[in-house]
């Protein structure tokens, strides 16, 4: 009962198979995007529910069935406007035997994280051309990581020593000459 009730709510796409890759369960989200109900779905082969989709994934399911657990952080399904992003896992699960006892697909929708990058993306190059367009030097300051990148053009080309020290001055605090008086209580934060 408490798998049932799992795979019942579980929110992504999932389904599990036996190694002739023949429906054993699924999520309803699954069924949904494949149009059909739960006793349409188990115990038919993949390729017979859908023969594109199973062409365009055979390969990662034989890997899958092969040992390997295979992942595609973005891969594109669906037709039309139907059309989607998807993170894809597909692992093998083991039966009692301890072998290979069929495949487990699980699917997540990024479709809204993908369009989010694809904008922050375009953003980026619009700024990186009014940078280049205005002369300027922009430093993006990564106080995690402590390191300093900057784009477009260098006003004042610094020799490593100088680079050196700017970063050293802009970590240790010493940023008064080097940072906005508006920006400096949230850089004094970013920097603990």
């Amino acid at each position: 009962k408490v798998m049932s009730a799992f795979v019942g709510s579980v929110p992504i796409q999932s389904v599990m198979t036996d190694r002739n890759l023949r429906v054993l369960t699924a999520t309803p989200r699954w069924l949904e995007a494949f149009g059909l109900t739960e006793a349409e779905a188990v115990g038919r082969a993949l390729q017979e529910i859908s023969p594109e989709a199973f062409a365009y994934f055979q390969g990662h399911f034989e890997r899958c069935l092969a040992g390997e657990v295979v992942r595609d952080p973005r891969v594109r399904v669906g037709a039309g406007d139907a059309r989607r992003w998807m993170n894809l896992e597909m692992t093998p699960w083991l039966g009692e035997n301890g072998e290979i006892a069929g495949v487990v697909s699980a699917a997540f929708d990024v479709t809204a994280t993908v369009a989010a990058m694809r904008s922050l993306e375009r953003t980026q190059q619009r700024l990186q051309l009014a940078t280049e367009m205005a002369n300027l030097q922009v430093y993006d300051v990564d106080f995690q990581r402590r390191s300093i990148t900057s784009a477009g053009k260098a006003l004042f080309p610094l020799v490593e020593a100088e680079d050196k020290a700017l970063a050293e001055a802009v970590f240790s605090g010493g940023t008064g000459r080097f940072i906005d008086p508006h920006d400096a209580d949230r850089v004094a934060e970013a920097a603990r």
